[in-house]
């Protein structure tokens, strides 16, 4: 399985639960698999007040961690749930240099800790890992190769070693793409060719104005995951 996201978490699962009894192996970039929410809903602390030197993602970063270190009994997670609705107004601030510095730096973390999965998922996940039948591995897939008995696929991991196995099946979880030059969709495609839609400046999805709009003039306004 190409990527560790939710998404490998359901297909994995989904895999165990229909009976499949073999070996599965899921690789991404950093190996990081979602953290699991609490078990209860309730913050323990909150955020309050955001000091106004908190600007840059570094600062960002660190700030949240002070507060989850200098609040007993709370976490990271109260300090991801104090930032979500000003989320986007975080985002808007920043420079295309500080976008480009969290999405170089900060962006797989963040993934793990924002987009978390139930704590009896994130159990059942663990079992299937300590009974030996799913390994993650961080690296980067540099080949793959068709073979009669399957797929040889070849990864780099951080310290440059190569590792090759063959596989029966490999199954994209990396999720929907934020590429507009990478989409499937065909509207997108079109609407991108008559210049009614636009990358962004990280292609991360889809460039607009303040109030959504793809480009002035055209009437055209977007919303959904690619913004």
């Amino acid at each position: 399985m190409v990527g560790t996201g939710l998404t490998m978490l359901d297909v994995a699962l989904d895999l165990n639960a229909g009976g499949f009894a073999g070996s599965m192996v899921a690789i991404s970039r950093h190996g990081y698999l979602p953290q699991a929410h609490r078990g209860h809903a309730v913050a323990v602390a909150q955020l309050g007040e955001i000091p106004s030197d908190v600007n840059t993602p570094r600062q960002w970063l660190r700030y949240l961690r002070r507060f989850a270190n200098s609040n007993p009994g709370a976490d990271w997670r109260d300090g991801i749930a104090g930032i979500r609705s000003i989320t986007p107004a975080i985002w808007a601030s920043w420079s295309v240099r500080h976008r480009s510095q969290f999405i170089r730096h900060l962006r797989s973390l963040w993934e793990v800790h924002r987009h978390r999965c139930a704590p009896f998922i994130g159990r059942q996940v663990q079992t299937l890992r300590e009974q030996g039948q799913l390994t993650i591995f961080s690296g980067r897939i540099c080949r793959v190769t068709p073979l009669s008995e399957g797929l040889e696929i070849s990864w780099v991991d951080r310290r440059g070693s190569t590792t090759t196995e063959v596989f029966d099946t490999v199954i994209n979880c990396t999720g929907p793409s934020m590429s507009l030059g990478n989409t499937a969709s065909i509207l997108f495609r079109n609407l991108t060719d008559r210049g009614l839609l636009r990358p962004d400046s990280l292609d991360l999805g889809v460039e607009t104005g303040k109030f959504y709009e793809t480009v002035e003039g055209a009437g055209l306004y977007f919303i959904g995951h690619m913004l």
